[in-house]
């Protein structure tokens, strides 16, 4: 998930576990029991964006671990710890509304793990909590689908949703989601790095997330990297 990122060339190399550390391009990376058959970034900000860009990872048939990073700003080192042993799937996807999904190919069956926000519950106010997909390519219409809480609540209803500042037109919406399409971006006319989501409700209410969503091109990484290096 990290290769989303612009102009961050530690991205396209690949190391061992077991090469020497090299503090300036490569860090020793984590230990996890094998075999790991899934591996997603949680994009959500419920709990108070608690994990938000963390990364999990499926154990197949055993556990999901948690991978903390510290966020922007944090001094702190990132740690690994087991997040749950119910999902035991053989692969790992994040969904709307902060959802981790499994597939258990053993019971032949879907897990889904919801989270149960206690923040959601003691507010009025509605939340945004995701955007899948949070990355796209500008060069067409895209249809995105808004996860949060308390959307349509007290009879209310979502008026306008723009993404770094450009108009996503709403189509459906319920109380936990919202489907609009954005517009293809013309001429390569599209805000660069991580947007955020604004949404205006009938009743005068925002909603508002940070770092949501972000346009991405085949080579749009490799170009910011070469321009660095010839300027």
């Amino acid at each position: 998930p990290a290769r989303a990122l612009e102009g961050d060339e530690r991205q396209w190399y690949y190391f061992s576990a077991a090469d020497p550390p090299n503090p300036m391009i490569y860090k020793q990376g984590f230990a996890v029991d094998s075999s790991v058959n899934g591996i997603t970034e949680f994009r959500g900000n419920c709990f108070n964006g608690q994990l938000k860009g963390d990364l999990l990872a499926q154990q197949w048939d055993k556990k999901t671990y948690r991978l903390d990073r510290p966020k922007p700003g944090e001094k702190r080192q990132t740690t690994l710890s087991v997040l749950t042993g119910k999902l035991k799937g053989l692969t790992l996807n994040y969904g709307p509304q902060c959802a981790v999904i499994s597939v258990d190919f053993t019971a032949f069956s879907i897990k889904v793990m919801r989270p149960d926000d206690e923040a959601a519950k003691k507010t009025d106010q509605p939340l945004v909590y995701d955007i899948n997909r949070w990355r796209a390519s500008p060069e067409y219409d895209q249809t995105l689908h808004i996860g949060g809480a308390n959307f349509n609540k007290k009879g209310r209803k979502a008026t306008k949703l723009t993404i770094g500042g450009r108009t996503c037109d709403i189509k459906t919406q319920s109380d936990g989601e919202i489907r609009c399409v954005l517009p293809s971006a013309a001429k390569g006319d599209f805000p660069r790095g991580f947007q955020a989501i604004d949404v205006s409700f009938s009743d005068g209410t925002k909603g508002h997330l940070d770092d949501a969503f972000i346009y991405l091109k085949p080579g749009m990484g490799l170009e910011s990297n070469r321009d660095t290096k010839d300027g």
